[in-house]
């Protein structure tokens, strides 16, 4: 089609180019042009009369203002409005664009119409129309619209008091909704390039500024090559645009009647990189796998390269650093839960309904919306159920189906399971091996109000028994006796420098057993009505409760 013919579709309704006096006194400068589809259908009009109202209404009524000379050093503000078409065969990109003084635009907007059907179209059945993928193009301008928040933010070292003032994480959330699909302006500036044209925030939490996206018109092939490129505590590394599959074996697991599937990541080994999650869930990241990791800052590079593996939205620890020192650099969807500080999902009014197990109203941003009560013990289960609620009112679930799940789920296997009695004292298994998961598992066991706690503890690995050594020794003085078995070397080779019994010999009034035979006839030995008996481990250290049990069975 002729460009002539194409200009003939679209004229002006309103022009306006003239120096007036506004009702202030101050002289302003007006640079205005509106303009108008040349078509009869009702899109067509609705188009019309919202640009109209939009912009043509604020400055009509200089129409008839006589013109004026501005006097010599008069401040003379100027607002200039104007537009720009943008031709895909019958298809056109209307953009109006603002300047209210300054070299930026303050803002532009985008409408898209065709003209073969006489209808509004959207910016995604456009891209569909040039051939592109409107998923892989909206991830790609959310993904380039956090690097340039986050590089500014960076630059301009507002992250401590924005992060401290509570604004970094609603100012994330307000640059990844101002970047939709549908909300962007599309350029043609050439035939063979495609810009859609965003919004970031700027410095401050009313700031903004323009965001221009080059998107590529023709698909370039894959390449194992480095897509991504960080740095975290003095280490960098590069992430190849790679995937594989993960087999689940010898695990917990239960089959469903859903078309989704729900699995608990592991790092270990970088496993999780192995999950293309479409929602996923960062509870916390503690100095764990360290002797696979080598420090903190590929640790939390590894879980960065999980988050931006997600397809959709991450669900993370407000109150947990390191997992935010990961989520304040993400070009993806976040939304938080936490109980110290504001997140998306906080638990408020938390109370202990009895000893070791709570219960608290759940508020959803400002309001709260319902309460919840856990069927299972302890402190750390809070972040469990927030990260479940969060999850749950995502996918459309009411906040009474929430609660009947957290007042039924009476826990998972290997996570404070009860195994049973032995001389009249409760024995129950943990999978707890990490000294922040002995420590959350341990207070919760001590409040629960029984006479004694005895906690049967099987080490797991050398070199994490040897480099978290002084947490290991400080947490296990929360039981009132320690039995300690031998160190399970599992992957590693014996290391002679480091023995559970020079654990043992740091934990006042601990017991030092050879055996997970010799740890459970101990128990038979001392174990009485009233106490708390829990095994804790990765390991096989499961079997010695087995072994305390087997004789009331």
């Amino acid at each position: 089609m002729a460009q002539a013919v194409q200009k003939d579709r679209i004229t002006e309704q309103f022009a306006l180019e003239k120096t007036v006096r506004d009702e202030y006194g101050i002289t302003q400068k007006l640079t205005i042009h509106v303009p108008q589809l040349e078509c009869d259908s009702p899109d067509a009009e609705y188009i019309n009369d919202e640009l109209a109202a939009m912009y043509a209404a604020e400055f009509r009524q200089y129409e008839d203002s006589p013109e004026i000379e501005p006097q010599q050093d008069e401040w003379c503000p100027e607002t200039y409005i104007n537009w720009d078409a943008y031709w895909y065969g019958d298809c056109v990109s209307l953009v109006m664009f603002r300047y209210d003084g300054g070299s930026d635009p303050g803002y532009s907007r985008g409408w898209c119409f065709d003209f073969a059907t006489e209808k509004q179209v959207s910016v995604t059945e456009m891209l569909q129309r040039m051939g592109l993928d409107p998923d892989a193009v909206q991830q790609q301008m959310l993904r380039e619209a956090m690097q340039t928040f986050d590089r500014g933010m960076a630059q301009g070292g507002y992250y401590e008091g924005l992060r401290s003032g509570g604004n970094l994480a609603s100012m994330r959330m307000n640059t990844l909704e101002n970047n939709q699909l549908d909300d962007l302006c599309l350029l043609l500036p050439e035939p063979d390039r495609l810009v859609l044209r965003g919004k970031y925030c700027s410095e401050t939490d009313w700031g903004w500024q323009q965001l221009d996206v080059e998107i590529p018109l023709t698909s370039a092939a894959p390449a194992d090559t480095p897509v991504l490129t960080d740095t975290y505590d003095g280490v960098q590394v590069q992430l190849k645009g790679t995937q594989a599959t993960i087999t689940l074996s010898h695990g917990y697991g239960k089959a469903g009647k859903g078309d989704d599937i729900v699995i608990e990541a592991c790092e270990f080994s970088e496993t999780f990189l192995k999950l293309t999650p479409y929602l996923s869930v960062v509870l916390n990241i503690d100095n764990d796998h360290l002797d696979y990791y080598g420090s903190m800052g590929e640790l939390k590079f590894a879980f960065k390269r999980f988050a931006l593996m997600t397809q959709f939205m991450i669900f993370a620890n407000a109150d947990d650093k390191n997992t935010m020192d990961v989520m304040y650099t993400l070009d993806r969807r976040v939304r938080t839960f936490g109980i110290n500080n504001d997140g998306d999902y906080q638990a408020v009014n938390v109370q202990e309904y009895k000893p070791g197990f709570f219960e608290f109203d759940l508020k959803e941003w400002s309001k709260v919306t319902g309460h919840i009560r856990l069927a299972v013990p302890g402190r750390h289960n809070i972040y469990n159920a927030l990260a479940m609620c969060a999850v749950c009112r995502f996918a459309g679930l009411t906040v009474e189906q929430c609660a009947a799940a957290a007042a039924s789920f009476k826990g998972a296997g290997r996570r404070f399971e009860v195994y049973g009695e032995c001389n009249g004292a409760v024995v129950v298994d943990d999978y707890a091996h990490h000294p922040t998961e002995l420590r959350a598992t341990l207070t919760t066991a001590k409040e629960l109000g029984y006479k004694r706690l005895i906690a049967v503890h099987q080490p797991f690995t050398y070199s994490r028994t040897k480099m978290l050594f002084n947490d290991f020794v400080d947490v296990l003085k929360i039981p009132d006796i320690a039995v300690i078995t031998p160190i399970m070397g599992s992957r590693e080779p014996n290391d002679p420098s480091i023995t559970s019994a020079k654990l043992a010999a740091q934990i006042p009034g601990s017991v030092l057993v050879d055996s997970l035979e010799a740890a459970a006839d101990w128990v038979k030995q001392n174990a009485r009505e009233g106490d708390l008996v829990i095994t804790l481990g990765c390991g096989d250290i499961y079997k010695a409760s087995k072994m305390m049990v087997a004789d009331n069975k």
